[in-house]
């Protein structure tokens, strides 16, 4: 068998790209497409979940303050039932000390001078 790779001569060509341009970009592009928008996706997914989370911890702030806001009226509504409670009670003390002093000036009985409240002793 006779060797004929000596004798064929393949013209030297100058530099030519294994793909064109165009091609290289569309490759390069698709990847990059979907590169960003797995990226963008992952952000949205990532803003999502704080978004929620977040909410959620604003909603329980907000119900803790209000239910501390309901609790402290409570507690003003009680102290003041007892205030007033409080004043009636004193004003019908206060209402029987001038009755008992207003009687002892009518008959003319007055509280005994302490020389007198140390002898009965």
């Amino acid at each position: 068998m006779r060797d004929y790779a000596a004798h064929y001569s393949v013209p030297k060509k100058r530099h030519q790209p294994t793909t064109s341009w165009r091609g290289h970009s569309r490759a390069q592009t698709k990847g990059s497409k979907a590169f960003f928008l797995r990226v963008l996706g992952g952000m949205l997914v990532c803003a999502m979940i704080s978004g929620i989370i977040s909410s959620f911890w604003v909603g329980h702030c907000i119900q803790k303050s209000l239910s501390g806001i309901a609790h402290a009226q409570e507690l003003q509504g009680h102290e003041q039932k007892v205030k007033a409670d409080l004043l009636k009670e004193k004003e019908l003390i206060l209402a029987g000390k001038k009755f008992e002093a207003m009687a002892a000036v009518q008959v003319g009985l007055f509280s005994p001078e302490r020389q007198q409240e140390i002898g009965f002793r």
